[in-house]
């Protein structure tokens, strides 16, 4: 597929820049920034999404684990007493 896409000067500039410095070509600057960018937002589109699903099973059941129980658990992780994860309650 082909893209053709326009750039202000500056940022033009700065992606030559970025593409000499790397010795790379410029399309593969824009392919390797285009490339990040979709998966950020993938990413983000994910956790959206599945935020809106935990606040739906809340409404549903009201299972939930408070800020606290959630930290104390954390701050177990890489020690010698890692606990299991809490279970959640209404």
């Amino acid at each position: 597929m082909s893209l053709a896409i326009s750039l202000d000067t500056v940022l033009q500039q700065k992606v030559e820049q970025l593409a000499l410095q790397q010795k790379s070509s410029l399309d593969f600057v824009v392919k390797q920034a285009l490339c990040e960018y979709v998966e950020r937002q993938e990413k983000k589109l994910q956790f959206q999404q599945e935020a809106i699903e935990a606040w739906q099973n809340y409404q549903q059941d009201g299972l939930h684990l408070t800020a606290d129980e959630v930290f104390n658990w954390l701050d177990t992780w890489g020690t010698d007493k890692t606990t299991e994860i809490p279970k959640c309650h209404s």
